[in-house]
């Protein structure tokens, strides 16, 4: 496929990325009613920034893909993947919630525009298009639903090649079928609503205060806030985690305002408490996407629902009550200092390699949701045992 049906919005600075990408493109159709836009970004009404690698359409539907390459082995669930490779591990999340939740912020955004009025506008598909050539790719059942690999690679049934889902709309089992057909004039429509919405070059090196954003981290399933890995404009070696409290769009004035204070709040109180198993806000500044706090982080953390999943099996009961001692012994220290929690959670950052000859994983609490507070973990080499009195 070739310009102008495929638009290149910004063109990768990954290797990977690019290959990917030239692999679909190369093997797509060229002329109508094909449409395809790689690497843009748009902001959606609940205030989070989203990046999207690729959304092709076509005859089979409009579909939004995340691209991942990873070699190695792939395992998991309908949450986490495993990927194991050289004999080491690393625990991911299921990369479609997340292409999921782009694909309907987008399709809401794309309603909103005025080239949208009287329209009905496919359906958005999320996909998963793990490219790289060499993973051995073993999810099974509910799990490898929607993902794809490189056409020609083996796999179970419910996987499928990307160009065969976006040509036929069949993966594996699953056959996705456009609920409006997509004709040339459809496609017309919808680059038009594409133009008018607005989508924008990729900013890779978007700043908040003295950090410069690097990946994202995390983002809270309710839309509160999005955490992101940064490192010092000045210092890069300098590593933190800055985490932006969304501003929706739809809200008033009054309800921003809230967010504002709430966020202001948070940092008053995290700021201000001071224990080595509560994560600690250095710095609270405002940012485009909106109030944004600013936490220590080492590279190596790790969140802890992954940290168990992955090495779980291999704590002994000792290390077990250890880590549930550390936990209890931070809110204990919060309780204390009136800081109220709520919804605690697993899904929040910590371990480093729990290292050779018996080495600890360090536990702390983070901050979440103005009104919650969730775990989070640190591990190296541990954190000295907070004596109870």
């Amino acid at each position: 496929m070739n310009e102008p049906f495929w638009q290149t919005i910004t063109p990768s600075t990954y290797d990977w990325e690019r290959d990917a990408l030239e692999f679909v493109r190369a093997g797509l159709p060229d002329g109508e009613p094909w449409r395809a836009w790689s690497n843009f970004e748009f902001p959606a009404d609940d205030g989070s920034m989203n990046e999207v690698d690729l959304l092709v359409l076509g005859p089979a539907g409009f579909f939004l893909i995340e691209i991942k390459s990873w070699p190695g082995t792939l395992t998991g669930d309908l949450q986490n993947w495993i990927l194991e490779r050289d004999g080491r591990t690393r625990v991911y999340d299921n990369p479609l919630a997340l292409a999921n939740r782009k694909a309907k912020r987008l399709k809401n955004m794309l309603r909103r525009q005025r080239a949208a009025g009287g329209v009905k506008l496919p359906f958005m598909e999320a996909l998963v298009f793990l490219s790289h050539p060499e993973l051995d790719f073993r999810l099974e059942g509910a799990p490898a639903q929607r993902i794809c690999l490189r056409d020609g690679i083996e796999a179970n049934g419910e996987a499928a090649g990307i160009l065969q889902a976006l040509t036929t709309g069949q993966i594996g089992s699953l056959a996705l079928r456009p609920e409006v057909e997509i004709t040339p004039g459809v496609a017309r429509k919808v680059t038009e609503i594409m133009r008018q919405l607005g989508i924008s070059q990729s900013r890779r090196r978007r700043t908040v205060g003295d950090y410069s954003l690097d990946d994202l981290l995390f983002e809270s399933p309710t839309g509160a806030y999005q955490d992101y890995s940064a490192s010092h404009i000045a210092m890069p070696r300098a590593k933190r985690r800055v985490r932006i409290y969304l501003r929706n769009r739809a809200l008033g004035a009054r309800e921003r305002d809230t967010v504002q204070r709430a966020a202001e709040r948070e940092f008053r109180i995290l700021e201000g408490v001071r224990h080595r198993g509560i994560l600690r806000a250095e710095a609270f500044t405002e940012s485009e996407l909106g109030p944004s706090l600013v936490f220590e982080r080492q590279d190596t953390e790790v969140r802890l629902d992954q940290y168990l999943k992955d090495r779980g099996g291999l704590l002994n009961v000792s290390q077990r009550i250890d880590l549930l001692r550390q936990i209890a012994e931070a809110m204990r220290f919060a309780h204390r200092k009136r800081v109220v929690h709520r919804a605690l959670s697993r899904e929040r950052p910590p371990p480093r390699s729990l290292g050779r000859a018996g080495p600890r994983a360090g536990v702390q609490l983070a901050g979440g949701n103005p009104r919650h507070r969730q775990f989070r973990l640190d591990r190296g080499r541990g954190l000295p045992h907070t004596a109870h009195r």
